[in-house]
């Protein structure tokens, strides 16, 4: 209950107390409209007093909510009193309204009381009262918000009166495809050149559609809803979308095309050593990727190529020829023929006669080699020669010789004598250079055409 009071006096003295109280009671929302009852009482005391004279005099009360009634009514209020006579020491009026509110409005009521005198000195002068009551909260909505739950587009958030049923929104969200899975192909040309990218990948998606929508996130443990259906709840929810999802098939790709000379393309294959393309694995086809792999390119002699080759690789190589490589690859898988790996572990001479002269003691000797094609020759080198005499403790040495020196003894001790040394690189720096018989060499694979 709210109050206020004032003490109001007559010209002819005493005083009098004007009072206003104001009780609410049975908040409720009727029909989507909040509603509250308040009882309004006014009273005017004589405190010892009396309203003397035979005049009549009027107690009003009056009220408005902010809200269904916003402004006083000019004392078109809810109680009226009147007094004539004498010797009355209270009076009083009561009324009752009831006070339309919202949850989201000025939650206050005011009333206010009016004494007018009649018009006599010894009463009262006219006087006004007044007194806020405070109005309880209640809810006038209920509110439904949407989720898209993965998706976009939800529909805005609805306000729905309680006790009153509500149309959901008709609205629907959508939700994006994702990429679920990527299998790249890489192009190997296999000793070809590729036209075209060198790799290219098929891509699988899966897409969403809407379907319903349900008091969980997870769809499950609620209530479904479909849009447009009717609502009768009266508590806030949260309806989150649901998706049924589908993942579609790879997406194919386009196998390349590519370029080797005297090679026609047939295809390709999973395996690098194919002679025939797999099947449906022709330039341009679309084929839809098994797995992450590589495609080698199938080729294919041109049989006119083929025989203009060969034509050509009988004039480069006759037989007879010797082919030189650093690769361990018989010709043979190069330009046909039939092919003899020689000359292993050997050093390769040229056809012919070669004179070599040797300076020996002063006197030049010439020695003449020759050597025929298709031939091995056993390893060998010139001899080692040398002179000296000793005489009178002198000597006289050349060549591979030469004087140690002195000796104490000879054989078997009985004798003395000179050291005589002998040393090939003395004569020739050839010797001692290697252990082995040992020209400067570079080693290959050498090839002999036979066939």
């Amino acid at each position: 209950m709210a109050s206020n009071s004032k003490t109001v006096y007559a010209s002819k003295g005493g005083s009098f107390t004007l009072k206003i109280e104001a009780t609410t009671s049975n908040s409720r929302l009727d029909n989507g409209v909040p509603k509250t009852d308040v009882a309004i009482t006014a009273t005017i005391s004589a405190n010892g007093s009396r309203f003397s004279g035979q005049t009549t005099h009027y107690l009003y009360v009056d009220w408005y909510d902010n809200y269904g009634r916003t402004s006083w009514e000019n004392w078109k209020g809810i109680g009226v009193t009147s007094l004539y006579g004498e010797g009355y020491e209270s009076a009083s009026t009561t009324g009752s309204a009831t006070v339309t509110h919202n949850a989201s409005g000025n939650l206050t009521g005011h009333a206010r009381a009016r004494w007018v005198n009649g018009g006599n000195s010894y009463a009262p002068a006219t006087a006004d009262i007044e007194v806020s009551f405070d109005l309880p909260h209640i809810d006038v909505y209920t509110y439904i918000y949407y989720d898209a739950n993965g998706g976009t587009g939800a529909p805005g958030t609805q306000n729905k009166s309680k006790n009153v049923p509500i149309t959901l929104s008709t609205a629907t969200p959508s939700r994006s495809s994702v990429l679920a899975g990527t299998r790249t192909i890489t192009y190997n040309a296999n000793n070809g050149t590729l036209i075209g990218p060198s790799t290219d990948a098929g891509y699988s998606y899966t897409s969403y559609t809407f379907s319903k929508w349900h008091t969980t996130a997870a769809g499950t443990g609620g209530t479904d809803y479909s849009p447009g259906a009717t609502f009768t709840s009266d508590t806030d929810t949260t309806l989150y979308a649901q998706w049924t999802s589908s993942t579609s098939a790879y997406s194919p790709v386009t196998l390349p095309s590519a370029f080797r000379q005297g090679y026609t393309l047939l295809g390709w294959s999973t395996s690098s050593s194919a002679s025939a393309a797999d099947s449906g694995k022709t330039p341009g086809a679309q084929w839809i990727p098994d797995q992450t792999r590589t495609l080698y390119a199938v080729w294919q002699v041109q049989s006119v190529t083929l025989k203009i080759c060969q034509e050509l690789y009988d004039l480069i190589y006759p037989v007879g020829s010797i082919y030189l490589t650093i690769a361990n690859v018989n010709p043979q898988t190069l330009f046909g023929g039939t092919w003899t790996q020689v000359c292993q572990g050997r050093a390769l001479f040229g056809e012919g006669s070669v004179n070599t002269v040797y300076n020996v003691n002063g006197t030049s000797t010439t020695y003449t080699n020759t050597y025929a094609a298709d031939t091995n020759y056993a390893a060998g080198l010139p001899n080692i020669v040398g002179t000296g005499h000793y005489a009178d403790n002198n000597g006289d040495w050349s060549g591979a010789l030469y004087n140690v020196g002195s000796a104490s003894y000879i054989g078997d001790g009985s004798a003395s004598g000179t050291r005589i040394g002998l040393d090939a690189n003395r004569n020739r720096s050839i010797y001692g250079a290697s252990n082995t018989v040992q020209p400067n060499a570079y080693a290959v694979y050498v090839w002999k055409r036979t066939a």
